[in-house]
């Protein structure tokens, strides 16, 4: 397979991988018009619509906090590239660790990782730094790379997407190669959901395997070659340009305590 992202298309779009993200009204470089609750390309700012189909390829964790008071302009204040450690760059770097691995679980060890109680009122407050998962994933209807960040109220979505896999894996596995990692066998359709919360409206991804029939071998085959640079490219992105705000201070959802599969 030839690289899918190679040098030539890097000097075409300013050398990074597309984006999908989720259009609000005050989402960068996008046409007035551009309808909210939409999917978009960050590169061509191609409206994707309310439903996508993709295959996942891998997954980059992160962390990302951005400043209490909500702007779109607002930068982050601490990352990590990989959920466990602090990149050490952003306005109030933090010393880490994020989280520890403690019986077998990542358990969070960074204090703005954790649940907290509001000092006035004592409601449980979710943490302050977003856990999230940078999904490298192929638009089938494109045939074309992109990445997607998940957080808050949609990772539990997208862990449900992994346990069904998981635990699917015998009726899904291939008849002739059942080593073969399901999730580049069948494809998943994306659909937004509009769902009200505590700061106003907001459009949640949900993910479901796509059960009419398996990707062809010769695809998955292609893809498998080509994963492994896809996910070295994603993991080269700053966390800035995944998580920046789109727009609105409620993308995803307020998280639920103890929801966070990942």
């Amino acid at each position: 397979m030839e690289d899918p992202w190679d040098d030539r298309v890097d000097d075409a779009t300013g050398g990074g991988l597309p984006i999908i993200k989720i259009a609000y009204p005050n989402s960068k470089g996008l046409p007035e018009d551009f309808p909210t609750g939409h999917m978009f390309n960050t590169i061509t700012s191609e409206d994707l619509g309310t439903e996508l189909e993709i295959v996942w390829l891998a997954s980059v964790p992160g962390n990302g906090m951005f400043p209490e008071d909500f702007s779109v302009d607002n930068k982050l204040l601490c990352s990590s590239n990989d959920g466990v450690v602090p990149c050490g760059d952003g306005e109030d770097p933090q010393p880490g660790p994020c989280k520890v691995r403690s019986e077998g679980h990542w358990v969070a060890k960074c204090p703005y990782l954790k649940w907290r109680e509001h000092e006035k009122t004592g409601e449980r407050q979710p943490p302050r730094c977003d856990q999230t998962v940078t999904l490298v994933l192929w638009d089938l209807a494109h045939q074309s790379p992109a990445l997607m960040s998940v957080k808050k109220k949609a990772l539990s979505s997208l862990g449900r997407l992994k346990n069904e896999l998981k635990y699917r894996k015998g009726e899904l596995k291939h008849p002739d190669f059942p080593q073969l990692p399901v999730n580049f066998r069948w494809p998943v359709k994306i659909t937004l959901k509009q769902e009200k919360g505590k700061k106003g409206t907001y459009w949640l991804p949900i993910f479901n395997i796509v059960k009419t029939a398996p990707l062809a071998d010769d695809l998955v085959k292609e893809l498998l070659q080509a994963a492994v640079g896809l996910k070295q490219a994603a993991a080269s992105i700053s966390m800035q340009e995944i998580m920046e705000h789109d727009g609105t201070d409620v993308p995803e959802g307020e998280e639920v305590e103890g929801d966070t599969p990942f």
